[in-house]
């Protein structure tokens, strides 16, 4: 079908469009809360922080990412992508409020590990909404696209985030 023709695909490009949004705020989100507390001289993370702030940016890949395509399949697909992307946001100001209140440890990362989380099934959820709007033959060629773009996005964001704690400078504001 060719990349050309996919992107003249409405519902592609839809999910295309959330996709990308949804990665670049992930990849914001992840090198922010890393430039925020494993990074920032005022906190003197040690190397335990550092390794439970890895895992919570990485555990919903196992914990959840299993999972998620069989739960998906039992949810209205629309309705768990409009409340995930609601709870992320609302998540997204907890972790952030509490990275403004210079909180660490179990405050923090519970919800960080949630924003992870319910990203996952975001991820998920676009995914399994793939053969809905590309035809079966052009599968394979329309996810490769979505997922390597995707990653890329996720890069750019985590470089904004890098660009606004540099612009910013340190501290947890």
């Amino acid at each position: 079908m060719g990349l050309a023709r996919l992107l003249r695909t409405r519902g592609f490009r839809r999910l295309l469009a959330v996709r990308f949004t949804t990665q670049w705020a992930d990849g914001m989100f992840q090198a922010a809360l890393g430039g925020a507390v494993l990074f920032n001289p005022e906190r003197h993370a040690d190397p335990l922080a550092v390794a439970t702030g890895l895992a919570v940016l990485l555990l919903p890949y196992s914990l959840i990412g299993p999972f998620a395509g069989a739960l998906l399949d039992r949810w209205d697909r629309r309705r768990v992508l409009m409340g995930a992307n609601l709870v992320r946001a609302a998540l997204v100001v907890v972790v952030a409020s509490v990275v403004l209140s210079g909180g660490a440890g179990l405050p923090l990362y519970l919800p960080a590990l949630a924003v992870a989380g319910v990203s996952r099934f975001v991820l998920a959820g676009l995914s399994v909404a793939l053969p809905h709007v590309v035809p079966r033959q052009h599968l394979v060629e329309a996810n490769t696209f979505a997922v390597t773009a995707g990653a890329a996005m996720a890069a750019l964001g985590g470089a904004t985030a890098i660009g606004l704690r540099e612009l910013l400078r340190t501290g947890d504001a």
